[in-house]
């Protein structure tokens, strides 16, 4: 992986353990993540097992999954 960005807003989140993945790089095997819609559409992470199982435009992790969303670079 090349170059490791950081958020100081989400570094001050100290609860909040997150990632940011270059494009086209494959996502982990057991992340959770739902067909984005640009929707108030917000479900737990079990909804989205399989990935992209049910339309959502966030989710709520309960457990030690990851979840991921998708973003544009001028986020």
């Amino acid at each position: 992986m090349g170059i490791r960005v950081r958020s100081t807003l989400l570094d001050a989140l100290e609860w909040v353990d997150y990632a940011f993945q270059p494009a086209g790089e494959a996502p982990p095997d057991d992340v959770a993540y739902g067909r984005q819609r640009h929707s108030a559409t917000v479900v737990d992470d079990e909804a989205n097992v399989p990935p992209k199982s049910c339309e959502s435009d966030g989710i709520i992790g309960l457990g030690a999954r990851p979840v991921a969303v998708y973003t544009a670079d001028c986020l």
